[in-house]
């Protein structure tokens, strides 16, 4: 197997040389712009010759690297470089090498939608006083694709600057992502309910928009609405119900458990808790189904999204928009409600279900029996924007199936 520079080939050795490992229906996604017969085949064509591997983790298939594969890449670079770059690749203890599995499901998604994850302008430069033409210019050029600033880029920047190092360790925010005039705040989770306390993170966001503002480029570019958004990450859309409900179950438990495990849902992530920070939480499946939710998350402003449901209710027979309900609902032919949700907010969806009102909702194909499960009875029916019709499970008001 020849490997030419520029390959489809050596850019997933050299992708994998960073990362370590990385599970291999995620591996697509930093590639979703080649074709996935091409890319399928030159993963089969790697692994058989021995220039990548196969190992079995924590129930699923992980590919990394092999020392053929970096001697292949070794041609092409130093062996010192490469030493480096992978020692400084692969974390030394559990907890770090379950925040880079966490933090390469971000930058996968990152990479997936074009946005600048490492050829960007540095995050210090953005603060010069007063702002330099050409950082100026920079920053700009790379908003229409984004750039994503982790939160150890910002907390060094701001070291650095302000000799402040207040950004606290124990947030479990993963960066920052600007893109068009929009900023959103990064969480992953995978499948977990992670550690998740509003008071800290609310804290935390504060100082970091703050900080944002102090910079005159981000400043005159960038919209600072009166409460944030963020996107979460994690592993399919059976998260959704988890995250609403604050159970790792994703239903309400009657037994005598419950009020202890109320309690100790309160310092978890869920959607309750993410309404005490954020004004909106898009959730976005880690991996290639989950790219254009992502790209879709990261653009969109208020105005888009009225845009949007505005143009669907007029161009939609039967259905018509009630700007008095409040985000973005209609009534149908019948005088049923409906919901328009072309993206997956979970500070919304929960606020639906507490509405307990049956209701129609227009959501992205593949979220329909997590909503289900969400609304229980009070989902009538689900569709696409396009008018596709949503098959889905029947569930109780508490997430049990029937």
């Amino acid at each position: 197997m020849q490997l030419y520079d520029g390959s489809l080939s050596v850019r997933i050795l050299e992708y994998l040389l960073s990362v370590a490992s990385i599970p291999r229906k995620n591996l697509y996604t930093p590639f979703a712009t080649y074709n996935y017969d091409a890319y399928s085949q030159t993963v089969r064509r790697l692994l058989t010759e021995d220039y990548i591997q196969l190992t079995r983790k924590n129930q699923l298939n992980h590919i990394s690297i092999t020392p053929k594969g970096v001697k292949a890449i070794g041609e092409k670079q130093s062996n010192n470089d490469i030493k480096k770059e992978r020692n400084k690749a692969l974390p030394k203890t559990p907890k770090e090498q379950k925040r880079a599995a966490l933090v390469n499901d971000v930058l996968a998604l990152c990479e997936a939608n074009g946005i600048a994850t490492s050829a960007k302008p540095p995050f210090d430069t953005l603060f010069a006083q007063p702002a330099p033409e050409q950082q100026k210019k920079d920053f700009v050029n790379h908003l229409k694709d984004g750039l994503f600033y982790s939160t150890g880029e910002i907390r060094t920047a701001r070291r650095t600057l302000r000799g402040e190092n207040d950004i606290s360790n124990l947030s479990r925010l993963i960066g920052v992502i600007f893109k068009g005039t929009q900023i959103r705040f990064l969480y992953s989770i995978n499948d977990k309910l992670i550690l998740w306390v509003p008071s800290n993170e609310e804290r935390v966001i504060s100082t970091i928009i703050g900080f944002l503002k102090s910079s005159p480029i981000i400043s005159e570019f960038m919209e600072f609405p009166s409460r944030p958004t963020c996107i979460v990450c994690g592993k399919g859309y059976t998260m959704i119900p988890k995250i609403v409900t604050g159970r790792k179950w994703g239903r309400i438990d009657e037994s005598k458990n419950e009020t202890f495990v109320k309690n100790v849902a309160r310092t978890n992530i869920n959607s309750y808790n993410l309404s005490k920070v954020f004004d909106t939480a898009y959730y976005v499946p880690a991996g290639r189904h989950g790219i254009n939710l992502f790209k879709l998350a990261c653009s969109l402003s208020e105005t888009i999204k009225d845009d949007m449901c505005e143009e669907w209710f007029e161009n939609t027979q039967g259905f018509t928009r009630l700007k008095t309900y409040g985000w973005h609902q209609g009534l149908s032919a019948k005088g049923q409600r409906t919901v328009f949700m072309p993206y997956m907010d979970l500070i919304e969806l929960e606020a639906y279900k507490k509405q307990g009102t049956r209701c129609h909702f227009i959501i992205p194909k593949g979220t329909q029996e997590a909503v289900a499960r969400v609304m229980g009875p009070l989902l009538i029916s689900a569709r696409t924007r396009t008018g596709e019709i949503l098959k889905h499970g029947l569930y109780d008001a508490l997430g049990a199936k029937l």
